[in-house]
């Protein structure tokens, strides 16, 4: 069965067959990079980076993804067999986001999504200092979307207030905060919602958005499979139906949750 037979058969397009072309038209005259990121690892930042690209590949927007994660490269792993091009660097090196620079010189993709290590609003004060990084998005016309996945330790909230720090100077940059129903429901983020970094994000124009708890034995299905989402529902899947089911849920979920943002994660 082929990818798009089987996105129709998840139910993550709409009854709307026209719903993913719009959105790749506006997604070109909105040219955007998200980039992803979190604390320490096991925030879910992967996690996060592998639902959106499938969600935006659903809806029929051309993607380029770039996994910068060295030490867990988990968006180049489950895709690397996939009809998604992503492509692994070493974003933590000199020279290590060139990749990225051509992408967004050479072409007229509308969405490039970037999963990178724990930390990663330092890594773009250290990119601006290189190349220019931040400052090569307006000239080239792209919008950024900087997304900050959480857990509930303090640290997650100190990442976000790092990743709102290195780039308030810049205008074209969003945040996203997305908490990680896996750690506990969402009224449990207590050093989230009662930081002044919640306000802040919200006085910004930030958003803040959850993504569900995935039954981790469901997770670990799809991990020992090396494969994606999309891919794991599909009819010739070798996943149990019930875990198939559970895996569709979370996808539509996820997507409700992408769609909530007003386009700041490419629908």
């Amino acid at each position: 069965m082929s990818i798009n037979q089987g996105l129709i058969e998840t139910e993550l397009e709409t009854e709307e067959n026209n719903h993913g072309k719009s959105n790749n038209r506006t997604a070109v005259e909105n040219k955007r990079i998200i980039w992803v990121t979190g604390g320490k690892g096991g925030t879910g930042k992967s996690t996060f980076a592998r639902g959106l690209l499938d969600t935006l590949r659903a809806a029929g927007i051309k993607v380029v993804a770039f996994d910068g994660d060295p030490d867990n490269s988990q968006l180049f792993r489950f895709y690397k067999n996939a009809d998604a091009q992503v492509t692994r660097i070493p974003i933590h090196k000199r020279n290590g986001a060139d990749d990225i620079i051509m992408e967004m010189e050479e072409s007229e993709t509308p969405i490039i999504l970037v999963d990178v290590p724990a930390g990663g609003g330092n890594l773009l004060t250290g990119l601006e200092d290189e190349v220019g990084f931040l400052s090569a998005l307006e000239e080239v016309g792209y919008q950024m979307t900087l997304v900050t996945v959480l857990s509930r330790i303090k640290d997650s909230v100190n990442q976000l207030k790092l990743a709102m720090d290195v780039t308030e100077d810049y205008n074209n940059i969003a945040h996203v905060a997305v908490k990680n129903l896996y750690y506990g429901e969402a009224n449990k983020f207590r050093f989230l919602e009662r930081a002044k970094t919640k306000q802040r994000l919200l006085e910004i124009g930030g958003v803040e958005i959850e993504i569900a708890d995935l039954y981790e034995d469901t997770y670990e299905l799809v991990d020992e499979a090396d494969c994606s989402f999309l891919a794991a529902i599909q009819s010739d899947s070798e996943l149990p139906k019930p875990d198939i089911r559970r895996l569709k849920r979370w996808l539509k979920q996820f997507k409700a949750q992408v769609v909530s943002t007003g386009g700041l994660l490419g629908l």
